[in-house]
This record gives C-alpha cells, structure tokens and sequence, in this order.
C-alpha cells in the first residue's frame, strides 16, 4: 500500500513534479497489475518465479530547472543510482 501512485509530488516555482510509484508483477514475461487501483495492492497471491517491480517516486523540484546555471547543475548532480 503506497500513496502517490496516482498524484505525483507537488514541483513549486516553476519545478515540474515529481514521478509516481507503481507496483507491477511480472509473470510469464507479461507484466500484470496486481490492484484495480495503483498502488493499493492487497491480497495478490505470488506464483514461485514471479518478479515484483517497485518503483518509488521522486519528489517535485523547487525552480524552473532551465533558469538554472548549467555550471552549477553539472557540478553538483550526482551520478544517477
């Protein structure tokens, strides 16, 4: 059970938002999902084999990013995880 799967983060000052969770399964090579409403996953029974995909959401920015100093935004992005 996650929120966010169907609203995204809030972005303030021109920022986009964020992206959104989702939970899917992967069984057979098709992917599936697993709830009628994202993110509110209960009860959905696990074959052996059955791979379950998580991804968590990214939180809004703050600022319109093409105001930005391209220097700045090089230096201090990270590598990506």
């Amino acid at each position: 059970m996650v929120d966010g799967a169907v609203i995204p983060p809030w972005g303030s000052g021109g920022a986009p938002p964020g992206s959104l969770n989702s939970v899917t399964v992967i069984r057979g090579g098709e992917e599936l999902q697993p709830a009628p409403l994202p993110g509110k996953v209960k009860g959905f029974l696990l074959d052996y084999g059955d791979v379950v995909v998580e991804f968590g959401s990214a939180g809004g920015g703050v600022g319109d990013p093409l105001e930005r100093e391209v220097e700045r935004v090089t230096r201090e992005s990270g590598p990506a995880i």
